[in-house]
């Protein structure tokens, strides 16, 4: 909250448009609206000017917004966040395009979602072909380059290329510019984190997940980091998690972009 009004005081001072940005990007996950009025009720009695400032805001909120969300971000709540994206290891954040995120919300049961990403692989990688396109910068260039070439892999009928490129490309972003999870004992709250990063970083978590390479049948079926890695099996590889590899990658290729691929930390969690 005192980012949200810090924010908030930056709008007021400045009066421009360009400050609406920053401010939108430090918000929680939480409906746009109550927050204006709770903001408004602070600056009553202030000139008018601040008032016309907030409603601009409140009127361009849905531009901060992944594009797929702007017909579910009322759905966007904590819980659900933490399950599907963190528990689940989904990554939601522009991709998949927006009538398939609203069969996935649908959706009852984790191999529900499991079924429709494979089913819908076609058109989800394309998207992330397409937000590969919003990458123009020299070391976001470098990334979407093998992001491409696991797509071009995927859709060529080499799904377990693709998931062995895409995996690969994640983990060398996640160590390069410190966005390891935190451990298995200690889940974000990803109530705590704006809508994007949400959706970017908490699917990191379980796809971090350790297991015993040595025993066969400990091997997961969901998409894993280290089950890619050293558990090559049918198992581990297999359509929905390529696509899953894939929709990762260009989330966080997205995500770093946007931040000018500067180094994070552990801060970027909390």
């Amino acid at each position: 909250m005192t980012n949200l009004l810090h924010g908030a005081a930056d709008v007021m001072t400045t009066a421009a448009a360009r400050t609406i940005r920053p401010l939108a990007s430090t918000l929680p996950i939480l409906d746009i609206v109550p927050i204006s009025r709770m903001i408004g009720r602070l600056l009553d009695g202030w000139s008018s000017q601040w008032s016309e400032i907030i409603d601009r805001f409140v009127a361009s909120a849905h531009i901060f917004l992944p594009m797929n969300w702007l017909e579910y971000h009322e759905q966007a709540s904590g819980e659900l966040l933490n399950q599907l994206v963190r528990d689940e290891g989904l990554p939601l954040c522009w991709i998949p395009p927006g009538d398939v995120l609203g069969r996935l919300l649908r959706a009852q049961t984790p191999q529900e979602r499991r079924n429709l990403i494979g089913r819908y692989s076609d058109v989800i990688v394309r998207e992330c072909a397409a937000e590969l396109d919003h990458v123009t910068s020299r070391q976001g260039r470098e990334y979407s380059r093998f992001a491409r070439a696991a797509i071009h892999a995927l859709t060529g009928g080499h799904r377990e290329a693709s998931q062995a490129l895409a995996t690969n490309t994640l983990d060398s972003l996640v160590q390069r510019y410190g966005l390891h999870p935190p451990a298995r004992n200690n889940p974000p709250d990803l109530s705590n984190l704006n809508l994007t990063d949400a959706l970017v970083l908490g699917g990191l978590w379980s796809t971090y997940f350790s297991y015993d390479a040595r025993q066969p049948n400990a091997i997961p079926y969901t998409f894993s980091r280290h089950a890619s890695a050293h558990g090559v099996s049918s198992r581990q590889y297999s359509l929905r998690n390529a696509t899953i590899a894939v929709m990762h990658l260009t989330a966080v290729v997205r995500w770093l972009e946007l931040r000018g691929f500067e180094r994070q930390g552990k801060h970027v969690w909390l």
